[in-house]
């Protein structure tokens, strides 16, 4: 059972409302149900998901009893803690067990509980505002994007000042496999749980077992000690919760993070804003040993963004951190210059193995074949986060363009044709970069109308001429004394943004917005 551990806490967690665990419905299972996605995915019960989609009507009421029976005595069948670890290969050697990421796929009864009290968990933490501002993983409206979009508002409009910013890449070791069962707990009464609530999520925790599952062969089970679990649908909202507080030891530097990942910033201007983001990273070591988790410095680093930056060293427990010149953060390839040649490269590189894939295995290249495999295998890759990274130099903006370009030719009918003719004719009004456009100023409409999980207004400044044509909301732009600045998210789009008719702008919703701007 659950005991709480002595710990000297500052978090603010405490003076919450009680959480308790919800009264499960009939009709909430089988909406969960008929979510429950149509695969034949390997289960520790050897049944697919597909069969409990299929006769949710039935399965509905006896599972609700069920449900309802394991909330009230604060249990949930053993059966439902054994998980299947499907290690995912995340990058570089294939030979070492630190580059996989671990997948529990459970058995989907217990999933099916677990989405229904994290539903109920979630809208907790946000009605009372509990989940840090600037944690962006796992929460509605957030996203990589609106992590990135911060970052780089700070980050450009420092530089652009002539300010250097050094940015420290943080990787927790296992993070998810490491949160300890008593601390986690713990920081779920700080929470403000019911003690029914506490307990169901003490017995959810502990006494679970689980086996490595790689192609055919199944290993042996063994019992889980620590961690929440990676692929369940409540253990990311639980380490969201266990790294909440990590913000608050910080004094000086700028923190943002996407679950575990996170970077810490600060434009640096001279040896005491040197010591001080010391200072906060030896904080961040010390909030690490306290509650059980550890950095991984091999892969934790430092990039120094600027032309006048010093290039100053910093350290982690005592051990010199890695400067570097170019990382991945968060999908995106970033370089000390703040350019985006490195990230187009890396995406013409993938689509290009895409491309030469389908010149090699299909031999029918008609239209609909080709601009399915580009728009489910290309268009995901060329458009993941492209307000960040959106080519602006006529190089770059070529060597993406010829993503398309390429594949356009593969039909024989439209080989000899003109590029403008074929993207006509295969149903794309404008190339890529037009198409990062659209997607860039519905995200401005969002942004304006405050439609997204956090307020960025303060991107943009709404322009104070009281004689404008058009709409009411023209932008202004700022000065910008390098083209970096010049061209990120919140100032390229501008003119485009102020270019708009006034009925599109004004749109009710969104979906009428995206459909008045399709039709200019």
């Amino acid at each position: 059972m659950y005991d709480i551990p002595i710990i000297n806490d500052d978090s603010n967690y405490t003076n919450k409302p009680k959480f308790d665990l919800p009264n499960i419905s009939i009709n909430m299972v089988f909406q969960c149900l008929k979510n429950t996605p149509l695969k034949c995915t390997i289960s520790p019960d050897n049944i697919s998901p597909f069969f409990y989609n299929m006769c949710a009507g039935a399965l509905a009421p006896p599972l609700t009893i069920i449900y309802n029976a394991c909330i009230e005595s604060a249990t949930i069948p053993m059966y439902w803690k054994r998980g299947l670890v499907i290690p995912i290969h995340k990058n570089n050697s294939r030979l070492l067990t630190d580059n996989y990421r671990p997948i529990t796929i459970s058995p989907t009864p217990g999933k099916i509980l677990d989405s229904i009290i994290c539903t109920h968990l979630c809208s907790y933490l946000t009605t009372n505002n509990i989940i840090s501002n600037y944690q962006h993983g796992f929460r509605l409206g957030r996203s990589c994007s609106t992590n990135l979009i911060i970052f780089n508002n700070y980050t450009l409009n420092n530089l652009n000042s002539g300010y250097p910013v050094d940015t420290f890449y943080l990787d927790f070791r296992k993070a998810f496999d490491s949160v300890p069962h008593n601390l986690l707990l713990h920081k779920l009464h700080l929470l403000g749980m019911h003690p029914r609530a506490l307990g169901w999520f003490s017995n959810w925790l502990h006494g679970r077992t689980q086996a490595v599952s790689i192609a055919n062969a199944i290993s042996s089970y063994t019992s889980v000690s620590s961690g929440v679990i990676q692929g369940s649908v409540l253990g990311p909202i639980l380490f969201l919760i266990y790294i909440n507080d990590l913000p608050n030891v910080l004094g000086f530097l700028n923190i943002l993070m996407f679950a575990d990942d996170t970077k810490l910033y600060h434009s640096i201007n001279s040896d005491s804003d040197q010591i001080l983001a010391q200072i906060d990273l030896s904080a961040v070591c010390n909030w690490c040993i306290k509650w059980g988790l550890s950095l991984n410095l091999t892969k934790s680093c430092v990039m120094h963004y600027g032309r006048t930056n010093r290039n100053l060293e910093y350290s982690i427990n005592s051990q010199p951190l890695a400067t570097v010149f170019e990382i991945k953060d968060l999908g995106i390839f970033y370089t000390n210059d703040f350019k985006s040649a490195l990230h187009v490269a890396h995406v013409t590189k993938t689509c290009n193995r895409i491309y030469a894939l389908t010149r090699r295995v299909f031999t029918n290249h008609s239209v609909k074949l080709i601009m399915t495999i580009y728009k489910m295998l290309m268009q995901p890759i060329i458009n993941y986060c492209n307000i960040i990274w959106s080519p602006h130099l006529r190089g770059d903006i070529h060597t993406l363009e010829g993503v398309l370009r390429r594949m356009s030719k593969l039909p024989p009918n439209l080989r000899n044709l003109p590029y403008e003719d074929r993207l006509r004719l295969i149903g794309f009004t404008k190339g890529i970069m037009g198409y990062h456009q659209r997607g860039a100023l519905i995200l401005i409409y969002k942004i304006l109308n405050n439609q997204l999980g956090i307020d960025l207004r303060f991107l943009f400044n709404l322009s104070t001429e009281s004689r404008t044509r058009g709409h009411p909301l023209k932008l202004r732009g700022t000065t910008s004394r390098l083209n970096v600045h010049k061209y990120t998210f919140s100032e390229r789009y501008i003119e485009a943004w102020n270019s708009l008719p006034a009925n599109v702008v004004n749109s009710r919703s969104r979906f009428e917005f995206v459909s008045l701007l399709n039709s200019l």
